[in-house]
């Protein structure tokens, strides 16, 4: 999606089906201009701990200007047993490189984000960090059937993840030749 009008289509669309409003929290940097529902701008007063935390993260961090909290059933399933998820699927491999670590308390989230753009609360759910919101809604369905993929492995006898600088590899061709194209 290489327009602006397209990517506020698809943010238009997610918000009239309800997507981001059920399983999703979201805060978008107010000066990229998506205009979404849940924007918060510094200024608010009543903004939870976890917005003022993820607008500190957006204003020291030029790459990230979307951060999205999915909590769907299997996100949410792995977040509670506070094990990483290591990729047992290609996309899951370009899209968030060799594991999602688990974080137990919201001040990590800072320090994790640096390296990781998708990081597991422990008990929460997964907070996705993306540059816009089609690739945080991306990474966040991408991380949903990952974690679907690690629940059914485990109960059916393990999955075999890919190895690690196999992932690495895999992430920074994502990073430095298909990203580049959509941009």
């Amino acid at each position: 999606m290489d327009d602006k009008n397209e990517r506020q289509k698809y943010s238009d669309m997610l918000m009239e089906q309800g997507y981001l409003n059920n399983s999703h929290d979201l805060v978008i940097r107010e000066d990229f201009g998506e205009k979404i529902n849940k924007t918060a701008s510094p200024e608010q007063k009543d903004v939870s701990p976890f917005i003022q935390m993820c607008m500190r993260i957006m204003k020291n961090n030029s790459r990230c200007n979307v951060i999205l909290f999915s909590k769907k059933q299997f996100t949410h399933a792995v977040a509670k047993s506070g094990r990483k998820l290591y990729p047992l699927l290609d996309d899951v491999a370009q899209l968030t490189g060799r594991a999602v670590r688990c974080i137990d308390s919201l001040h990590s989230i800072k320090k994790g984000l640096l390296t990781h753009n998708a990081l597991f609360v422990r008990n929460e759910g997964c907070l996705c960090m993306a540059h816009d919101l089609y690739e945080a809604h991306a990474l966040a369905m991408v991380i949903e059937k990952a974690s679907g993929a690690h629940i059914a492995g485990f109960f059916l006898g393990g999955g075999i993840p890919i190895k690690a600088h196999e992932a690495a590899l895999m992430r920074l061709i994502y990073v430095f030749k298909y990203s580049k194209k959509r941009k």
